[in-house]
């Protein structure tokens, strides 16, 4: 894939597309994550979006279902991880005594496991660096994330204009083709809508899990429009479930696990699952599925969908790129990837606010 694929890719200067401002999901209070809004028109979910793409919320698609039982283009569903063909690498306390020397009742604290061994895989080690999302027309960098040997991490946003800041900072690991980010510190705003939906604020630590792939210097990560703090997030990270070449079915997610007040374990909170349909007729379906865990009972939004065309730039070929309503992608025989500048990062150094 890589000396395929490098020919075809857009230059890092290239020029950026419009993106959608708006998260499908957003909201401004507390809200019923399963209602389907009645006028799409009030600016609710379900907006038309840039780039040809027709959002239709909570229905069905509209090209019809795409047959993965097709012996022509059906295939067998991946893990990916490392040393596969693709080009996209991925690969309590206790209770003790009261200060009258009584013995205290309450349940342990709950905690984190420790974070996973970092750097015993070449996956891993492939991610020590700096990686920045330079997007913006002055050339000033958007967010940047430095990961140390050890695993710890810094992820650093700046403002256009250099007059604003957010960062986190943390420790990360690779599980499968999943990056686990273990937040110790989080000034930006929190990556999913928690305290609207489950009444409470989300509360320090917490781990994202984040489907990832990376190859020709570049690093990409499913998440929540929220991940970032001062543009919507927009990476898409997919794994082939069917299909062959460039149509198929793809799956992606991404999730936050935290720790509820009065819990005794953590457990995961949400889910986004990214779905991504290139069947036949040029017809391409992205569906975003939003499951709250947090409940005996989980609850699912209403799915956002949205539809478009596709073109395929390297016919022929079993891996290369590919036009999805008007964003580029690259695929192999295991991944398709979103490729545009606010939804990758390069390995390179921020540049200076000076």
């Amino acid at each position: 894939m890589l000396a395929l694929v490098a020919g075809c890719i857009p230059a890092p200067s290239f020029e950026l597309p419009s993106v959608t401002t708006d998260d499908p999901f957003e909201t401004d209070g507390p809200y019923d994550p399963t209602v389907v809004p009645e006028d799409d028109d009030a600016g609710t979910d379900g907006e038309t979006e840039d780039g040809g793409k027709t959002d239709t919320t909570g229905g069905e698609d509209p090209s019809g279902p795409w047959d993965p039982s097709d012996p022509v283009t059906s295939g067998t569903s991946t893990t990916g991880g490392v040393g596969e063909t693709s080009g996209w690498s991925t690969d309590g306390g206790e209770s003790g005594s009261g200060t009258d020397g009584s013995e205290t009742t309450g349940a342990p604290q709950a905690t984190f496991p420790p974070a996973e061994t970092f750097g015993d895989d070449a996956a891993e080690a492939a991610l020590v660096g700096t990686w920045t999302v330079d997007w913006n027309p002055d050339g000033t960098p958007h967010w940047s994330l430095d990961i140390a040997g050890d695993g710890s991490f810094t992820w650093t946003e700046v403002a256009a204009a250099c007059n604003d800041t957010a960062s986190a900072t943390g420790v990360l690991w690779v599980d499968g083709d999943t990056l686990v980010m273990h937040l110790e510190t989080w000034d930006k705003r929190d990556p999913w809508p928690m305290e609207s939906v489950v009444g409470e604020p989300l509360a320090l630590p917490f781990r994202l899990h984040l489907g990832y792939a990376m190859a020709l210097g570049m690093l990409s990560m499913n998440g929540p429009w929220e991940l970032t703090s001062m543009l919507g997030w927009e990476g898409r990270v997919y794994t082939r479930d069917a299909g062959s070449g460039p149509a198929g079915v793809w799956n992606g997610s991404a999730a936050l696990e935290a720790i509820l007040a009065g819990a005794s374990e953590p457990r995961m909170i949400v889910r986004d699952t990214y779905t991504m349909e290139t069947g036949g007729g040029a017809q391409a379906t992205s569906t975003t599925q939003r499951t709250w865990l947090h409940a005996e009972t989980p609850i699912e939004q209403p799915p956002v969908v949205e539809t478009g065309t596709w073109f395929n730039q390297t016919p022929g070929q079993p891996q290369g790129m590919i036009w999805v309503a008007g964003t580029v992608h690259l695929y192999d025989a295991v991944r398709l990837v979103g490729f545009e500048e606010n939804r990758v990062f390069y390995e390179e150094a921020p540049a200076s606010c000076e």
